[in-house]
């Protein structure tokens, strides 16, 4: 399952992987993000709107540890949420689609706005209508992304399958690198 605040969140994977740039930080890559999740096109890219978004994916961030390791968000957080929430503006349109017909959400505002209220949206709407525990930090050290584990069991460990190779195969050479140690001594 795939959510909308969650990918924005790990636009920082970047921060562990020194050879990227930060998304949000690259005219390019934004306008990339923003069509994946079909969100509207700034117009301008400048300093202040970049300090803005990433103000507010270091807030998310925070909001979406504390839910991975407390399972709770504390009132300082929900009240900050609430201040998002209360500034949106928005209309809905009824659109046609192939045969169906969909109800979709348009912010009135800022282009600016409107990203950041189909994220803050999102963000609610995963808390709300989805089990927070299935919400995961990747065990993979050098990755830390935030996942949706959809297992039946609620036991997935990694963000995806690279992920999951990757500590398995470091493990494995752990394992035999010590084996060979103390077969040589």
């Amino acid at each position: 399952m795939n959510f909308l605040c969650i990918d924005f969140i790990n636009s920082q994977w970047y921060k562990s992987h020194k050879i990227f740039k930060d998304p949000l930080k690259d005219r390019d890559l934004f306008k990339s993000f923003c069509e994946k999740w079909d969100l509207v096109h700034l117009d301008t890219f400048d300093g202040k709107l970049t300090d803005k978004l990433l103000e507010f994916r270091d807030f998310l961030n925070c909001i979406v540890n504390n839910l991975c390791t407390k399972n709770t968000i504390c009132q300082k957080d929900i009240d900050e949420i609430n201040k998002y929430l209360a500034s949106l503006s928005f209309c809905k349109v009824l659109k046609k689609e192939k045969e169906r017909y969909i109800l979709n959400i348009i912010p009135d505002k800022s282009n600016l706005n409107q990203i950041i209220s189909k994220i803050i949206l999102s963000f609610v709407e995963m808390i709300t209508n989805y089990d927070i525990k299935r919400i995961k930090i990747c065990k993979n050290p050098e990755c830390g992304c935030f996942f949706y584990d959809e297992s039946r069991n609620h036991t997935r460990k990694w963000c995806d399958n690279t992920c999951a190779s990757l500590v398995k195969v470091r493990r494995f050479r752990k394992r035999h690198k010590i084996k060979k140690a103390s077969n040589s001594g």
